[in-house]
């Protein structure tokens, strides 16, 4: 267990709480709705009680978060979740499970650390040695051994100290049994795939505050801790609670943590890792995705928007609102690159001039960084022969749907496989993969990778936005 605490210095903190609290002290809060349970505040406010409160809080909230004046007010009347706190910082706060994601929770069982061979699932042992991107001056850190938070936003004379238990699934939190281990793996290989394209380093490794909370405009070693815990002190009865827009914020350590409730979610590693990656994302600025009839969508088909409650489907991706009856078009991934995060270099060609040359028994790594990217590689057949080529996302949490295609030497497509992707298990998508297969005469071929979508994103399906990420092309 780590003690987690964010105390400015002396006069530092002074001149913080003035400059805070003078604006908002011609705003009383006094007759606020309470926010049960949470010391983000007593006199935290939502809705149309935020709204009431005049422009002076909502000009606060807007330089905190980044979400425009305009932008508050709508989401004030439209998606309850969201509250400005004491200090004027807007926070989201998230329901627990629907009785129904609960029943499909109960029913999926705790999934063996998966992988390839390009990438062998990690042992148990290391499950709290985790790293997507070493060495990336950005973290994700998340932190499931429990930690004592103090002199943060969360904090208040009523909770001067919150003590997260660690997580646990077997009534025995002094230790962490081997099904445990595997659920913090799985947890951190979905939300590691979900930021797959970006520069940022997503671990189970205590990285220290220092690499979390950005000191000032000048620091450029930050990033978001997540709390991962059965204690809901914080705000009983939810799944989880995080600021908005304060990834890259000067002092963000103020508004750290963001917090998951495991006993909220059924313990279940998909949900958790749902939840991490949603929380994440408000600290990176994004605000719900929802639909006419609720603040957060559930999605369609096997798909669900990662900013709706894509608790149990297949497939959760990014998105920019091009689902049917969606009521946010915010563009996730430039959001997500405005909050401090840049894309990882492409590791792939991106034409047949640059395609990387593969030969029979290799396979590649690579990761598809948007809807325009497409990886190019060049096989050269000297004599005739059978040839299989796949093209694989990550066993656990892909958000990659594949569409391979093979190519002459002139790039005209000979043969593509893109199959109709489909629910494997409630957090488990099958046909994103594709395969080719065929005899090969000697010459000069090209094979490319593509993100897809599939069917209509008005109807039941899903664009090719937030079809990213990593995967594996092996040539046989």
């Amino acid at each position: 267990m780590k003690l987690r605490s964010f105390i400015l210095p002396g006069t530092v903190l002074a001149s913080a709480i003035g400059l805070l609290l003078a604006p908002i002290a011609n705003v009383p809060l006094a007759n606020a709705a309470p926010v049960t349970g949470s010391s983000a505040g007593p006199d935290a406010v939502t809705g149309q009680d935020a709204l009431a409160k005049g422009p002076g809080l909502l000009n606060i909230a807007s330089a905190k978060s980044g979400l425009s004046v305009d932008r508050l007010k709508n989401l004030l009347r439209g998606d309850n979740g969201l509250w400005i706190d004491r200090q004027g910082s807007p926070f989201f706060v998230e329901p627990s499970l629907t009785p129904q994601q609960k029943a499909d929770s109960a029913a999926e069982r705790p999934a063996p650390a998966a992988g390839s061979a390009a990438a062998p699932a990690p042992a148990p042992a290391d499950a709290f040695a985790l790293h997507s991107r070493p060495g990336s001056t950005k973290t994700i850190f998340l932190d499931f051994d429990g930690a004592v938070i103090t002199g943060t936003a969360w904090n208040d004379s009523s909770h001067p100290s919150y003590d997260a238990k660690p997580f646990d699934t077997d009534g025995d939190p002094s230790s962490f049994s081997d099904s445990e281990r595997k659920a913090i793996i799985e947890s951190w290989q979905r939300v590691s795939e979900d930021y797959a394209v970006f520069d940022v380093d997503v671990t189970t490794a205590d990285p220290g505050d220092a690499a979390l909370n950005r000191s000032s405009a000048s620091d450029n070693v930050y990033g978001s801790h997540v709390v991962i815990t059965p204690t809901t002190d914080v705000r009983p009865g939810v799944g989880g609670v995080a600021y908005v827009g304060t990834f890259n914020s000067a002092n963000n350590g103020q508004n750290q943590p963001a917090w998951v409730f495991s006993s909220n979610l059924s313990n279940v590693a998909s949900n958790i890792a749902e939840a991490a990656t949603h929380e994440v994302g408000h600290n990176l600025g994004l605000s719900h995705d929802g639909d006419s009839q609720r603040s957060y969508s559930r999605g369609q088909g096997i798909w669900a928007p990662i900013m709706g409650a894509a608790y149990g489907k297949p497939l959760s991706q990014w998105s920019n609102g091009d689902y049917k009856d969606a009521n946010n078009r915010e563009d996730d991934l430039s959001v997500i690159a405005g909050h401090g995060l840049s894309y990882i270099p492409a590791n792939h060609g991106t034409s047949t001039a640059s395609a990387s040359v593969m030969a029979k028994g290799s396979s590649y790594n690579g990761t598809i960084l948007s809807r325009t990217d497409v990886a190019y590689y060049k096989v050269v057949v000297s004599a005739s022969g059978a040839y299989t080529f796949a093209a694989t996302p990550p066993a656990v949490g892909a958000n990659l749907d594949i569409k391979l295609s093979l190519l002459d030497a002139n790039g005209t497509q000979l043969d593509s496989n893109n199959p109709v992707a489909t629910k494997a298990a409630s957090s488990t998508a099958a046909g994103i993969d594709a395969k080719l297969s065929g005899t090969l005469a000697p010459g000069t071929y090209y094979l490319t990778i593509d993100g897809v979508g599939q069917g209509d994103p008005q109807v039941d399906g899903y664009s090719d936005y937030g079809s990213i990420g990593s995967f594996t092309l092996a040539v046989s």
